[in-house]
């Protein structure tokens, strides 16, 4: 069997701040001021005790909040090992006081009567301390809470108006679109009627908008036509846009349009692309006639 690994000492050390120091040092000042009256010890002695247990207490109380367990809750860990340490602490301040003579300590009544004030006085100031800083940490814990609420709300409500945009750009988007091209049909009333590859055309044209309109931020014209010439048929999507790029990588949309061409009428079936005199770009789709019949 393995036993479990112990935690690094800058975690058992963790939340041991300059702030929570300086607290046990004053405050050991001030139990020292408090008890001075009623002890013969001289007051920088006296003090020196309380100041050496008020840290102490303090390292017990910090060290127990970090020990990662789940049977028992935090806070109570936390309480007992300041009631612990109390005692514990403050024999260990006076058996070194009397040089770790354990006989002079307990044969001197004075001594045994100091232990008993400091050590109670200890236990009930670091059980009210530590009761405030369960407190306050509760209440840190509690803000940064409702810190983190306050953040993901406003992220969702941040994402729920960016997907309102969103929809409501691309409402109004095809409304500017159309609002932005002259569109022109030739097709002769015989070949309105004839078949020819789903999406095909819709494919061109939507090729026409993004690559050849769109990029030129000025509008433009679109014309798509048919005719038939001997046993060919053709139909053509032009632009006015921004023309052919040499350097231009082809779509995805295009190279899908040419194989399906291709395995629909072999080399019968082809997609060309010209330059529009003037500007824009002439797509044209040519397949046998015989294919397209009603």
């Amino acid at each position: 069997m393995h036993s479990a690994p112990s935690l690094p000492a800058t975690s058992w050390l963790s939340g041991l701040s300059r702030q929570r120091i300086v607290t046990a040092i004053i405050l050991g000042i001030v139990v020292g001021l408090v008890l001075n009256p009623i002890f013969i010890t001289p007051l920088l002695e006296l003090m020196a005790r309380t100041v050496v247990l008020s840290l102490l207490l303090m390292l017990a109380y910090t060290m127990a909040g970090n020990w990662r367990q789940r049977r028992v809750p935090v806070w109570m860990v936390q309480l007992f090992a300041v009631c612990l340490a109390a005692p514990v602490g403050t024999f260990a301040v006076y058996v070194a006081s009397t040089g770790g003579d354990l006989a002079a300590f307990l044969g001197n009544e004075y001594r045994i009567a100091g232990f008993a004030w400091i050590a109670g006085t200890a236990i009930g100031v670091g059980v009210l301390f530590a009761l405030g800083a369960m407190v306050r940490e509760r209440e840190a814990l509690a803000r940064a809470q409702r810190l983190q609420f306050e953040l993901e709300r406003t992220t969702l409500e941040r994402q729920a108006l960016d997907a309102q945009l969103r929809m409501l750009r691309a409402q109004i988007e095809p409304h500017f679109l159309f609002n932005t091209l002259e569109i022109a049909l030739d097709v002769p009333p015989p070949l309105e009627r004839v078949r020819f590859p789903s999406m095909a055309v819709l494919t061109l044209v939507e090729n026409a908008v993004r690559h050849g309109i769109d990029p030129s931020e000025r509008g433009g014209r679109i014309e798509v036509g048919a005719r038939r010439d001997g046993d060919t048929l053709s139909v053509w999507v032009a632009d006015s846009g921004v023309g052919l790029d040499p350097s231009a990588v082809p779509g995805l949309g295009l190279a899908n349009l040419r194989q399906r061409l291709s395995a629909l009428y072999g080399a019968a079936g082809r997609l060309e692309l010209s330059e529009v005199p003037g500007g824009g770009l002439r797509a044209e789709i040519a397949i046998p006639a015989a294919a397209g019949a009603p």
